[in-house]
């Protein structure tokens, strides 16, 4: 009888996981490329635009209105001023990593969501980023990192609609590739006394099937930051100090989300 009933509850679990991968992929299947929404934030006004213009666009953060692009520490959100910051200037994504080949549990689908998490400098954290070579190692870090209470989390937008702005399937549309314009995603200021940071770029949504995607160590005295892995993705970031004033005609307007975590 046991056994009985646990080889039901096997078989529930199952067709339910089984069902809902049927119904996202029957979804998807079900709206042709053209008719995906464009992000607002984007300078053209369609996704056959964006087709049309081999697959590049320009996101400028001032026209994404009312989207909390960041998600600080309450009691450190005050200093954001929109000068010192780490800016995002590119990202062209060649591979989404919303694929089972990175981790089995991921269901595909069309949409892949990006993100950003930061800490200060931790020498411990630094070796343990430079050891780890395989997803299980940086799965746990990436874990820790996500769960630190000062922590600041960013979104790498990309061209589509969604929960947010998110990059599209590249079995599908193929590379995308998108010029950032307004886009903080680390103010210097938040706390005085750290000058280093160290940051990983991931895939996914809510802790749910979280991908590392790569990492990076960024100081104010750097100028330019390039992650680059080949036939996968190539991101480019600048810090800007005092020393390195961006360019006047550039609104620095990136809302802010508080997190208590």
């Amino acid at each position: 009888m046991w056994l009985r009933r646990r080889f039901g509850f096997v078989c529930f679990l199952a067709f339910c996981f089984f069902g809902v991968v049927g119904c996202v992929l029957w979804g998807s299947e079900q709206v042709t490329l053209q008719e995906r929404p464009l992000c607002e934030a984007l300078n053209l006004l369609s996704t056959k635009d964006f087709l049309q213009n081999h697959n590049e666009g320009v996101f400028d953060q001032s026209k994404n209105f009312g989207k909390g692009m960041l998600r600080v520490p309450a009691s450190v959100r005050k200093h954001y001023d929109g000068k010192n910051l780490l800016m995002l200037r590119s990202a062209e994504v060649d591979f989404d990593y919303e694929d089972g080949s990175v981790d089995f549990g991921n269901i595909g689908g069309f949409y892949a969501r990006w993100k950003i998490v930061m800490v200060p400098f931790e020498k411990k954290l630094f070796k343990a980023l430079q050891k780890a070579h395989n997803n299980f190692d940086r799965s746990k870090i990436l874990y820790r990192v996500s769960h630190k209470k000062n922590r600041i989390e960013a979104i790498l937008p990309g061209p589509f609609r969604r929960n947010g702005c998110e990059w599209g399937d590249t079995r599908q549309i193929g590379s995308q590739k998108l010029e950032y314009k307004n886009y903080g995603i680390y103010d210097w200021d938040y706390f005085p006394k750290v000058d280093r940071v160290l940051g990983i770029v991931y895939e996914g949504d809510e802790g749910i099937h979280d991908d590392f995607i790569t990492w990076f160590d960024a100081s104010k005295k750097q100028e330019t930051i390039v992650l680059a892995k080949e036939g996968a993705f190539r991101i480019v970031i600048d810090s800007l100090s005092s020393g390195n004033p961006e360019s006047k005609d550039e609104k620095i307007e990136t809302r802010i989300s508080a997190t208590h975590r």
